[in-house]
């Protein structure tokens, strides 16, 4: 789960636009909630160690979009 995590981040930083903003749209109540901190400081690395900390606690809709950014970065050719 924790790797799943760190590709989502990865995915959030390297995905199309239009996805990357549904993505952090519908995670940011979850960011707001679990890593306040870590984004003021705008640490990425900070950010990434939370969600990977926090991710049980994140909401459906977060870990489902998180999901659904794996599967297309996942499909994408290399």
């Amino acid at each position: 789960m924790k790797l799943s995590v760190l590709m989502l981040v990865a995915g959030l930083a390297l995905a199309p636009a239009a996805h990357a903003q549904d993505a952090r749209a519908v995670c940011r109540p979850d960011l707001v909630k679990f890593c306040q901190v870590q984004m003021e400081q705008r640490d990425r690395k900070a950010v990434r160690a939370c969600l990977i900390k926090n991710m049980d606690r994140l909401s459906e809709a977060c870990r489902s979009q998180i999901k659904l950014m794996m599967a297309k970065r996942a499909a994408k050719p290399n």
